[in-house]
């Protein structure tokens, strides 16, 4: 009895989570951040309803090497909210606000 209750409570959860579920159009997005030593810019592609490309196109903070590793997250996790790289936090802060930027007019 236990097991389905939890079961169908666990079923409602994922219900109500998806009918929050933000639909992303399909194009090409930029946006922009506030970054250490300047403006960070992204271009932001998004197919399916995915983010399946994320490209810095200007930031004169972090590591370009950290850089591509933490766009690569995002596309592999089809999300913003991913762990930062060693190293580049206050950057790698600054490109997820900028895909947030992008994303917003995705919307």
């Amino acid at each position: 009895m236990m097991k389905t209750k939890l079961y169908v409570f666990l079923t409602l959860c994922l219900a109500v989570a998806a009918s929050f579920a933000v639909e992303l159009k399909d194009g090409i997005y930029t946006g922009t951040a506030g970054g250490n030593n300047g403006p960070v810019q992204v271009v932001v592609t998004v197919k399916k309803n995915s983010i399946a490309e994320v490209e810095v196109t200007l930031c004169k903070d972090g590591r370009p090497g950290a850089l591509r590793k933490l766009c690569k997250r995002m596309v592999e996790a089809n999300s913003v909210e991913v762990d930062a790289v060693s190293g580049a936090t206050y950057t790698a802060d600054a490109v997820k606000a900028a895909v947030k930027d992008a994303l917003k007019k995705a919307q």
